[in-house]
């Protein structure tokens, strides 16, 4: 490009200016090498005391993410275990639940038999029933019967 333009003098200014421009950038480049190698030591302390620093930074974090993660895992076993207590409480009073109604519909079919037996005029079935609530309910006795207390409590 520079042979092709014809005049020599041109050349060589624009040959000068170029190589003028390349010594003051190596130049520049060697006396800023030369800065940090007198300052190196202090260089490398300061890069090393932010590299110490972050490191201790990344650890801290790192704990301080550790230390979270196993409050929340403590949390949600507690969370797991306290549902599971709760579950159990609520089987074992509907168990209690299901013994009164299975208890309650035997009474309301024994009340329903004696219903019928009122309503059909059958005297027997009604005082059968009668004497039975009065033993069992009542502790009554016929007269001439034995009576048998258990001392036991068995």
């Amino acid at each position: 490009l520079l042979k092709n333009s014809g005049s020599s003098k041109k050349n060589k200014k624009v040959c000068r200016f170029f190589l003028q421009y390349d010594i003051k950038v190596l130049y520049n480049n060697y006396v800023s090498q030369f800065i940090q190698l007198q300052a190196g030591d202090r260089v490398k302390e300061k890069t090393m005391g932010r590299a110490k620093r972050t490191r201790k930074a990344k650890k801290s974090k790192n704990f301080l993410l550790y230390f979270l993660l196993v409050i929340v895992t403590l949390y949600v076993l507690y969370m797991i275990v306290d549902q599971q207590i709760k579950i159990s409480n609520a089987k074992a009073e509907l168990a209690q639940v299901d013994e009164i109604i299975f208890t309650q519909k035997q009474k309301n079919s024994e009340l329903k038999k004696v219903s019928d037996a009122v309503k059909n005029n059958d005297e027997k079935a009604f005082a059968g029933y009668v004497e039975r609530i009065a033993r069992e309910e009542l502790d009554y006795v016929k007269n001439g019967e034995i009576v048998f207390i258990n001392i036991a409590g068995d």
